[in-house]
């Protein structure tokens, strides 16, 4: 699934269509196709004291495989869920790839969260084994009696942990081969949860084929790459789909070198070691992460190979985002999407004019389309794309902006058979509470006339309060990412749409 080859944004859309097969296996893609070739380095892992160490394709594959076999003798079958509670690192590579392979369903947990969050991610996912490493072995085994499914600890970092198995030591016997399970394109690849901005974190179903949605995305964003001879790395947690797959799935989808580090919280003169010492030409570096790098650059440097250097989770700003043109010597790209559906919205500073502070233009394969209130939407052929019945009994709302995107990409929520909101919306209406408002449900997004998107971030309500009265007109924009069922929205009212 690639993106075409073209000059334009335009002439890409024009050419693109999805291609999604029957039977899709995530570790096939980016795992074991690459593993033939024995010199093939897949990741560098930089340790806390500096040392540094390569795995090649070739062993990601044989520790993978082993681990497979380690939890298919555990009595993990096709369907089942593994916790995944590690940083960056190799073995946690090793985890979801095994995983993948098995037809087990990982589920990502960061190693930042208490015993609380934690638990919430085991007994919502029914997970039988937790993979973690021995600085929160004690989180996992102090609350194991509230996990009644949970069955395994598996320890990455430690040859004889208390009441757990050791990962190196158990997989050691292992055979070394596994036949991958032949997984449907829809099955479930692995289990994100959203940040809990209204609520409980809610479990992401993300099926295999979200490799094969996000590719294309990524190959915009990343100006057709990750290319051969890319070396990719993020600050980014692998704990959260940013870290997960815009960095080590669509790297080792491109048989590309990834960089891990056990950087403990955020350094940025290490940021700008790692940048320079590992050659990195792609990066993933959120506003945040630019804002500290910024507040200590200076001309000592190192000189940077980077290529691409994609930005977003939060509004960049044209301040920020000149600065980094500047140090890094490109135009950065910005992104927008969350974890239910990553990608929507992006630049590419090689086919199109970037507006610093918009968000671009739908990505290729997506498609945005205007309606109003109790009217059937239309595409731009005039062809009917939905018939709906819609309600907001507390807004006088006029007119809507609905951003389809397409299924490829997004799954259904975990506990629930309802696809996913996303809640990006902006209004235009006297007497609401414009702070609630925004807190409550996210970022504010705004159309501009060339057909960009403007968002900005949680707790900017004044700036966002006033973007909002000088350009929405319209009353009120709205963003609904859906697949081809029902669902409810009760935050406002209740909102049916049927596909």
């Amino acid at each position: 699934m690639d993106l075409p080859v073209g000059e334009s944004y335009e002439d890409i859309c024009r050419k693109f269509s999805w291609q999604i097969p029957e039977y899709f296996n995530i570790a096939d893609a980016v795992c074991d196709r690459w593993a033939d070739d024995t010199t093939r380095i897949a990741m560098t892992h930089e340790n806390l004291d500096g040392s540094v160490k390569n795995f090649t394709f070739a062993e990601i594959k044989r520790y993978s495989n082993q681990f497979a076999n380690l939890l298919n003798s555990l009595g993990l079958e096709q369907g089942d869920r593994a916790l995944v509670l590690l940083t960056q690192s190799p073995e946690c590579a090793i985890s979801h790839v095994a995983c993948f392979k098995s037809g087990i369903v990982s589920c990502l947990a960061s190693v930042l969260f208490g015993p609380d969050a934690i638990q919430h991610r085991l007994t919502s996912t029914n997970a039988k084994v937790c993979i973690t490493n021995k600085a929160n072995l004690s989180k996992v085994q102090n609350i194991r009696g509230a996990c009644p499914s949970l069955e395994h600890i598996v320890v990455v970092d430690d040859d004889s942990p208390s009441h757990a198995l050791s990962l190196w030591r158990s997989i050691a016997d292992q055979n070394d081969t596994f036949d991958n399970v032949k997984t449907l394109s829809e099955d479930t690849a692995w289990i994100s949860f959203t940040s809990g901005t209204t609520g409980q974190p809610k479990g992401v179903l993300m099926p295999h084929r979200i490799l094969l949605g996000n590719k294309p995305l990524f190959e915009y964003y990343y100006d057709y790459g990750p290319r051969e001879g890319d070396t990719l790395w993020s600050p980014a947690d692998w704990a959260w789909i940013a870290g997960l797959i815009n960095i080590l799935l669509v790297g080792w989808y491109s048989g590309c070198r990834v960089v891990s580090t056990d950087m403990e919280g955020f350094n940025a003169e290490a940021a700008f070691r790692i940048l320079g010492q590992h050659d990195i030409t792609v990066s993933l570096l959120t506003p945040t992460v630019l804002k500290l790098m910024r507040q200590i650059d200076s001309e000592e440097s190192p000189e940077l190979q980077l290529r691409v250097v994609l930005s977003g989770g939060e509004a960049v700003g044209k301040e920020l985002a000149l600065w980094a043109d500047d140090r890094f010597g490109l135009t950065i790209s910005e992104g927008f999407g969350q974890t239910e559906c990553n990608g929507m919205i992006g630049t590419n500073p090689r086919l199109m004019a970037v507006r610093h502070g918009s968000l671009g233009k739908a990505m290729p394969g997506s498609v945005c389309a205007t309606w109003k209130l109790n009217h059937e939407l239309f595409d731009k052929r005039g062809n009917v794309v939905v018939t709906y019945y819609l309600t907001f009994p507390l807004l006088n709302t006029k007119d809507l902006l609905w951003y389809f995107h397409f299924h490829v990409v997004l799954h259904l929520h975990l506990t629930s058979k309802t696809p996913v909101i996303c809640n990006f919306l902006a209004v235009e209406e006297p007497g609401l509470c414009w702070k609630n408002l925004a807190t409550t449900l996210g970022h504010l997004t705004l159309t501009h006339p060339t057909g960009t998107t403007t968002t900005t971030g949680r707790g900017q309500e004044d700036f966002l309060v006033a973007q909002c009265r000088e350009q929405c007109s319209t009353a009120f924009y709205l963003y609904l990412i859906t697949v081809d069922v029902q669902f409810y929205w009760t935050t406002w009212g209740e909102a049916r749409f049927c596909l």
